[in-house]
């Protein structure tokens, strides 16, 4: 059983009506059984695309040309993909996933867009669901919420982007797998992943913030905010890792006047230590370091690191650690 719903929007695909003809126009289909197939375009201001399916094998694409548009598509079951794909203005996107192995793509052009993707897994379903969500322009928002063994990529150019992923884990082995990367100044990049062998990869370019949160074990956050390379001009980021488990490794990598606080809360061992290595170059930077619990645990810092004189100044190291047979490194003046 299977039902559609199909506005003058959908027609115009279908027949090759005019986008100006079709101003202000909307799309709204229902779907109910297998292997269902919908495909919206709509040229113009102020479309609004709707989709809801409910089955298997079921594939939605929104493609919006314009200002002010709005695509919004739910699916329920496993194997389903929806695409959307919105330029100009003032775009908002939402996909809500429920079941096994989705997909959802999401791209923006323009300034002031938001994109919000949802997958869901245990106790419901969810499994394997991947999201990719690439927005160019200013002022624009992403955030994408995923359950056990989900990977995703945000990719943000221009100015006050804002990149939040929360990955959650049920199956005790769940390889959640989340990259940013954000191209301008005044971006920020939100991370929390929990459960065993996740990870987070931030790149983020000049006067940006990045928060990684992870809970379990043998995790990895790698956070890179040093634009490209040693006096490339990258200025006043912060970065914030906290590991909550065993056998996690964190990389801060960032150049001038940056702050780095990495705090590792868990058990390593001389076999698989909890690893932290911060790397800042130029002058006035701040590192913290904490690790507690365990044995074999190592903190690594170099600061003015890359500089060709090695006479870089005004930069701070902080190591803490607790347990046996710990090691910290810290260089000041490297090159």
């Amino acid at each position: 059983m299977k039902k559609s719903i199909l506005s003058a929007a959908i027609l115009a695909a279908l027949f090759g009506l005019s986008g100006a003809a079709l101003a202000g126009n909307n799309a709204t289909s229902t779907s109910t059984g297998d292997h269902n197939k919908v495909t919206v375009s709509q040229i113009g201001n102020g479309l609004t695309s709707g989709i809801t399916q409910n089955g298997t094998y079921n594939e939605a694409t929104d493609t919006q040309t314009g200002t002010n548009n709005t695509a919004s598509t739910t699916q329920h079951g496993y194997n389903n993909k929806s695409t959307n794909i919105q330029s100009a203005n003032g775009n908002t996107a939402a996909v809500n996933q429920d079941g096994d192995s989705n997909e959802s793509h999401v791209t923006q052009t323009g300034s002031g867009n938001l994109a919000s993707v949802s997958q869901a897994g245990p106790p419901v379903n969810g499994n394997s669901n991947y999201s990719e969500i690439r927005q160019t322009g200013n002022s624009n928002q992403a955030y994408v919420t995923q359950d056990d063994g989900n990977k995703s990529w945000v990719t943000q150019n221009g100015s006050s982007n804002l990149a939040s992923v929360n990955q959650t884990g049920f199956n005790g082995w769940d390889n959640n797998e989340s990259t940013v990367t954000q191209n301008a100044d005044g971006n920020k990049a939100y991370v929390v992943q929990s459960g065993s062998l996740n990870k987070s990869t931030i790149a983020q370019w000049n006067g940006n913030t990045a928060s990684v949160s992870q809970t379990g074990d043998n995790n990895t956050s790698d956070i890179n905010q040093n634009g490209f390379g040693a006096g490339s001009g990258s200025y006043s980021n912060t970065a914030y890792v906290t590991q909550g488990g065993n056998f996690n490794n964190a990389h801060v990598n960032q150049d001038d006047g940056n702050f780095a606080s990495v705090t590792q809360n868990g058990q390593g061992t001389a076999a698989h230590p909890n690893e932290v290595t911060i790397s800042q170059y130029d002058n006035n930077d701040i590192a913290y370091a904490t690790q507690t619990g365990g044995q074999g645990n190592s903190i690594t810092i170099e600061q003015d690191k890359g500089r060709a004189n090695g006479n870089g100044s005004d930069n701070s190291a902080n190591v803490t650690q607790s347990g046996a047979f710990n090691t910290a490194s810290v260089y000041q003046n490297l090159n």
